[in-house]
């Protein structure tokens, strides 16, 4: 909330844990051909816009600072401000009460599966549970299974 920065990117931009749980990721669905558009066209029609758009987000500063101190969480996640932020906020943008704490809860499960699939003693460990519910040695019998089921890379 203090200091915002965007990413973008095709791949998942945020695969390591710490910076997953720093981030609200956001997966835009592809603009299919029939509705793609010149940058010019969409810059006008966003002027177009800008006064309800703006209208819209001081519609739900005002709530949120109306809410905020109402705003019960069963459990600060580590953003926790921001969390109550924008709980306080939401239904300014129509969505349910607990939306957003929903949201980033699956937000943050999707992130940390993205965390073990980009890595590859995690994508090991994957493929061993998928062979077996249960696992048990020691470290090094560890290493050696996994090295059986890992790819070079």
């Amino acid at each position: 909330m203090k200091r915002p920065v965007i990413l973008n990117g095709i791949e998942d931009v945020a695969a390591r844990p710490d910076l997953a749980e720093r981030a609200l990721q956001i997966e835009m669905e592809e603009i299919g051909k029939t509705k793609r558009m010149k940058e010019e066209d969409l810059d006008k029609i966003f002027a177009e816009q800008k006064p309800a758009i703006f209208s819209a987000i001081l519609d739900a500063l005002v709530q949120a600072l109306r809410n905020k101190q109402n705003v019960k969480l069963e459990y600060l996640p580590r953003m926790a401000d921001a969390a109550i932020w924008a709980t306080a906020g939401e239904t300014a943008f129509g969505f349910k009460p607990g939306a957003f704490i929903a949201a980033y809860a699956k937000n943050l499960d999707e992130s940390a599966i993205a965390s073990v699939e980009a890595h590859p003693v995690g994508v090991a460990i994957l493929k061993l549970l998928e062979k077996q519910d249960h696992w048990s040695g020691t470290a090094t019998e560890l290493l050696e299974t996994l090295n059986v089921l890992a790819s070079e890379e």
